[in-house]
């Protein structure tokens, strides 16, 4: 993965730990392209770090998130 890509995951991943709750959905829309086995392994493993840090509420966040690309079968 080369550090573009992977500035873009870390922008969507902000994003989506930032915007006002049920806009997700809209953003993941918008942002289709970066949908990828690569964004789905960095959620999770920045998930996981949130959680070790005793950030619950942001690690809660992308796990609803990843909820959320489940149901779609991305």
């Amino acid at each position: 993965m080369d550090e573009k890509r992977t500035q873009q995951y870390l922008n969507l991943i902000n994003q989506l730990l930032t915007c006002n709750q049920g806009n997700e959905p809209g953003i993941l829309q918008e942002n289709q392209e970066l949908l990828d086995q690569g964004s789905l392994e960095l959620m999770i493993a920045v998930g996981q770090k949130y959680g070790d840090a005793g950030r619950e509420n942001e690690a809660q966040q992308l796990a609803e998130v990843l909820g959320l690309l489940q149901n779609e079968n991305l």
